[in-house]
């Protein structure tokens, strides 16, 4: 009966799209709502973890420079006999 009524109104392709985006959009709002859950989860610990009482959370990244260095390049040294693309 609901078959019949699906291919009626829609083609099957517009209504397995339609399913589709519905899982997509629940799969999508449930991982924002457990990362963001586990976010509060996370700074509430810190904030009253007895180890940290007194840290200075607002200047904490003021004063920090982040760098990041590559790895030197090297040379690609001969080995074995020298040929002659070396």
């Amino acid at each position: 009966m609901i078959s019949v009524i699906i291919e009626s109104s829609m083609d099957r392709i517009t209504v397995m799209f339609i399913i589709g985006f519905i899982i997509f959009t629940l799969y999508i709002c449930g991982l924002v709502y457990v990362i963001y859950h586990s976010h509060q989860q996370q700074r509430y610990d810190l904030e009253n973890d007895p180890e940290l009482e007194g840290f200075d959370w607002d200047n904490y990244h003021r004063n920090r420079v982040e760098k990041f260095n590559r790895r030197p390049i090297r040379k690609k040294k001969n080995v074995g006999k020298k040929m002659y693309w070396d």
